[in-house]
């Protein structure tokens, strides 16, 4: 249930929204995706802290394994102009590497599940081509945690969940009167600590990019 609390608690925030631009009843005001989406992680990572020392566990070292996976979301459009678009991905195994230092090897895989919730502006509603801006926050739950380093064989691990800013732009582009292709682009701040027994050694900033293709149906 922790994955659904956020958006829901973003939701009952947000609602308040359409008052506040008056929103209307329109037609298709509900829009439904598929979309592909590629993942590309930042990987931006701290130095090694005691136990262990920045000279085996560099900066920049720890890369979370890039991915390519569907995704479903729906967009509630409060008027022509304003939407919500809440996004769940579907749960991905990345690999986990350090990839410098004499730590240097593969290290194991973790499970990552997001839901992503975003306000948005559409520019050009009544256009063939309508480009739009968003922002709002997401939410990660690693789970199946399984890293393991070399190093006598010592459990490493991970933090259980993360929550995180979202921005986006993307545009829909319509086909017929109820069915769009999109493109859209969002910046993740997601981020980790890594633990090694059991102390914080190094926080991970994953902050992916993530590209998505897809189809989207308006009733």
């Amino acid at each position: 249930m922790k994955l659904f609390a956020l958006p829901l608690i973003t939701l009952s925030a947000l609602v308040v929204l359409p008052s506040a631009v008056h929103a209307q009843n329109v037609p298709n005001n509900w829009e439904i995706r598929a979309r592909v989406v590629q993942v590309d992680n930042e990987n931006k990572s701290s130095a090694g802290s005691a136990p262990l020392s920045s000279t085996l566990l560099p900066a920049d070292a720890i890369h979370v394994e890039n991915k390519t996976s569907p995704e479903i979301d729906v967009t509630y459009f409060f008027d022509k102009n304003f939407a919500l678009e809440w996004v769940l991905a579907y749960p991905t195994k990345h690999g986990v590497t350090i990839a410098s230092g004499p730590l240097a090897e593969n290290i194991g895989r973790v499970k990552a599940t997001s839901t992503l919730l975003t306000f948005q502006y559409h520019f050009l509603p009544e256009k063939t081509v309508n480009p739009y801006i968003g922002a709002g926050v997401g939410y990660t739950r690693f789970s199946s945690v399984n890293l393991r380093s070399n190093i006598a064989f010592t459990d490493l691990s991970a933090s259980k969940d993360s929550v995180g800013g979202v921005f986006q732009v993307g545009a829909d582009i319509k086909l017929s009167d109820s069915l769009y292709l999109n493109f859209d682009i969002k910046k993740y701040y997601l981020k980790a600590d890594v633990k090694f027994n059991g102390s914080n050694v190094s926080e991970v900033k994953i902050d992916p990019f993530l590209y998505g293709v897809g189809l989207g149906l308006k009733f």
